[in-house]
């Protein structure tokens, strides 16, 4: 017979522990000083497991005991142990209050640099010591919300820098799936911040007319500007490399 609400206030505690059964492996265990927890009993693997714990009346009530007995038969339909998930949920819950964003953001770009220049690693690692550890890093990273991070990022975005604050939406994406693939979270909250941000709108540099070079190149040697610095500009028109290249080039490297 299913248990009711007032038969389960009802029930006295006796000299030892008895259980009410409300069917479907879920019962309630009345303990002699008038304490009552639900279990829910199962088999896995042909074995006999469990009890497993659902929480103490009246804090659980029946419906909601009734609910974790659903989830747990679920779990069984899809051959996974309901106490090794509960768990495994408990570990995760712990390490994620254990372990800071920083530190998570660190880590990932650690495994990162495996895969791209050291230089692409410290130019992330700046963006976030600039941008969002200040707001964020020392928040245990199970407590940040999306609200959380679209306001750190929005902080960029209100300066005009469209393009870095898309950019660090990549990247703290990347650090909390990096969490969740780890099994060290259960959820990322940038998944639900899609399309939050306003778009990037290029603004290309203006060009030159072959027409205007002549007064630009006059202009330019009247400038007080470093003689390096006149070589330089030079040596962009003759050969049309990135300044970055030319700035890192070696003498090897010229013909």
């Amino acid at each position: 017979m299913l248990l009711t609400d007032t038969k389960i206030r009802n029930a006295k505690p006796r000299k030892k522990t008895y259980r009410l059964s409300d069917g479907g492996g879920l019962s309630l265990r009345v303990h002699p000083n008038g304490s009552k927890y639900w279990q829910f009993r199962y088999r896995f693997a042909g074995r006999e497991r469990g009890p497993l714990s659902l929480g103490k009346y009246p804090e659980v009530r029946l419906e909601e005991a009734r609910e974790k007995r659903q989830e747990a038969r679920k779990l069984l339909r899809e051959d996974i142990d309901p106490s090794l998930e509960k768990k495994k949920r408990k570990l995760i819950a712990e390490q994620e209050f254990r372990e800071d964003f920083e530190g998570f953001a660190r880590e990932w770009i650690e495994f990162k640099e495996r895969h791209v220049t050291r230089q692409h690693a410290r130019k992330t690692l700046l963006r976030l010591q600039k941008h969002i550890f200040p707001l964020l890093g020392r928040r245990p990273i199970a407590s940040i919300e999306p609200l959380d991070v679209l306001a750190a990022i929005r902080k960029v975005e209100e300066n005009g820098s469209t393009d870095l604050s898309r950019r660090l939406m990549q990247i703290c994406g990347a650090i909390f799936r990096y969490a969740v693939q780890t099994g060290r979270l259960m959820h990322s909250p940038t998944v639900s911040l899609a399309g939050a941000l306003a778009p990037h709108r290029v603004r290309h540099y203006p060009t030159l007319e072959a027409r205007d070079l002549p007064g630009f190149l006059a202009a330019f040697e009247n400038l007080g500007c470093s003689v390096l610095n006149k070589f330089a500009l030079r040596f962009l028109l003759l050969t049309g490399v990135r300044t970055g290249e030319m700035r890192h080039a070696r003498w090897e490297e010229i013909d």
